[in-house]
């Protein structure tokens, strides 16, 4: 098939468009607020840096710019969301599209990266899974141009997206790994470990991180420390294991899982083109998903964290099932896909329906209820008079001070037992001795910490709050207004 009829269908790309432009109208009319980690990295790009505790700067920069062309709004923070993901999408089409040499094929892949659920909401919201995804699926496809198609230079794109996408979350380092570990095991492709073109990649790489290496040199290396602490940690069960698999289903849509993991299976049985052809998508698409899952069995691993391993499972999943067999199931399975979304995305039309959905089964609770609390904070604030502000929590910090009129300074203050955040590498309220000070808990407390009140003269419970909207208590949280702040050392997170 020539290149001329392997362009993008009018018909995808009108469906793509529509499903941009229907992004950015629920960002700016739909219900949610910024999501608490959102928060926090609109924290970050107010406060610039070449690195940050838990990931890399990317985000930040994003934001900032976000914010510099639209403000301080939801809309600014999620600016460049849809159109990260329409760019995936459209490569994923591309990618597809090349490899199966079949148009069927790249539509049923961009459907798959744009529908799932995960990856549609992914286009709604500012997370660093957002980015990372199209660096990882760009990694790949220049990684198979250079194997598969024998492409030397082709291994420098791949170091460059390996190296923005680590730039923006560490686990990016694991397409990588499993590509160094598909190429020692495949007798084959060996030659390329002989090559100058992979070293060289993974110099480009290293150079794009070097920001990163910089700002942890001189942060006790946090961000790295933070990624092993969460590799180590352990504890878990059969029962934990099972929910994170029930959550991969839930991520991707029930018929679509199965429907990929069919075409997957399809596919193994197909003899390659020439060696590496499929495997090189394969292969460290699956070495990196099968970490994930191992880590499901020790500890806890959230269900969204193996998000871009799938990318490529999609793109070689497309050939099969573009086969006419499929199309019914095809159908039914982004049906209900759309389903799932229209009802997570519409609860509170539900609600007003009739329907009582309760928090717990409302998907987008972690987005709500944010600026109803920091409107009560405000009234509060009014009330008391001038007041540096406190949380015990970097999400409640973060989403008050962005939902604050005057988006404040929020700080978090350790009371014992909490990992690390990015609040430890900013000066703390040290310089507010003499203040008065306005402590904002989760949860109904009747006294602060005795941490807390004991570096004041006196504090006072300003009660307990809720957010509620459509009778659904989205926050429960309590103020504490305290009188002239002695200052003093505060205790180091014992956790990374």
């Amino acid at each position: 098939m020539n290149r001329k009829s392997l362009a993008l269908p009018r018909s995808l790309f009108l469906i793509l468009i529509a499903i941009t432009l229907f992004r950015y109208a629920y960002i700016v009319w739909g219900p949610l607020d910024l999501a608490p980690d959102e928060a926090h990295y609109w924290e970050w790009s107010r406060h610039l840096d070449l690195g940050y505790y838990s990931k890399g700067p990317v985000i930040a920069w994003l934001i900032a710019l976000g914010t510099q062309i639209a403000g301080n709004t939801e809309l600014g923070v999620r600016l460049f969301a849809p159109l990260i993901s329409l760019g995936a999408s459209l490569l994923a089409w591309r990618f597809a599209s090349r490899l199966w040499d079949s148009v069927q094929a790249g539509l049923i892949a961009a459907l798959l990266i744009t529908l799932s659920p995960l990856f549609f909401i992914g286009g709604l919201v500012m997370t660093t899974d957002v980015p990372m995804v199209l660096c990882w699926l760009a990694a790949l496809y220049a990684t198979w141009h250079a194997v598969a198609l024998d492409s030397p230079r082709a291994w420098y794109a791949a170091g460059l997206f390996t190296g923005l996408g680590l730039l923006t979350k560490l686990s990016m380092g694991l397409l990588p790994a499993a590509v160094l570990l598909y190429l020692i095991w495949q007798p084959a492709l060996r030659h390329w470990l002989r090559r100058r073109e992979p070293y060289l990649a993974a110099l480009i790489a290293l150079l794009c991180t070097l920001p990163m290496l910089w700002w942890n040199a001189q942060n006790d290396w946090g961000t790295f420390l933070h990624a092993g602490a969460h590799v180590e940690e352990g504890q878990a069960s059969i029962g934990d294991w099972f929910e994170f698999l029930g959550g991969q289903i839930g991520i991707i849509s029930p018929v679509l899982f199965f429907l990929v993991a069919m075409g997957i299976w399809r596919l193994m049985r197909r003899p390659e083109p020439r060696p590496g052809f499929y495997g090189i998508i394969l292969w460290p698409s699956l070495l990196s998903l099968l970490f994930f899952f191992s880590k499901a069995m020790v500890g806890s691993v959230n269900a969204n964290w193996p998000v871009a391993t799938y990318t490529g499972l999609f793109i070689l999943a497309a050939g099969p099932l573009s086969e006419p067999r499929f199309r019914r199931w095809l159908m039914a399975g982004f049906g209900l896909a759309i389903l799932s979304l229209a009802i997570v995305l519409s609860t509170d039309l539900l609600r007003d329906a009739g329907l009582p959905v309760k928090r717990k089964q409302d998907a987008s609770h972690q987005m709500r209820g944010w600026a109803q609390m920091a409107d009560q904070v405000e009234r509060i604030r009014r009330s008391t008079g001038p007041a540096f502000l406190v949380s015990g929590s970097y999400q409640t910090a973060s989403s008050l001070a962005f939902y604050l009129p005057d988006q404040a300074q929020v700080y978090n203050a350790n009371f014992g037992g909490r990992r690390f955040n990015q609040y430890d590498f900013w000066p703390d309220f040290e310089k507010h001795r003499g203040e008065n000070a306005l402590l904002v808990m989760d949860g109904v407390s009747s006294e602060p910490p005795p941490i807390w009140s004991s570096r004041f003269d006196r504090c006072e419970s300003k009660g307990s709050h809720q957010s509620i909207t459509q009778n659904v208590k989205w926050r429960e949280f309590s103020v504490f207004f305290c009188e002239n702040y002695h200052g003093g050392e505060w205790p180091r997170p014992g956790k990374f």
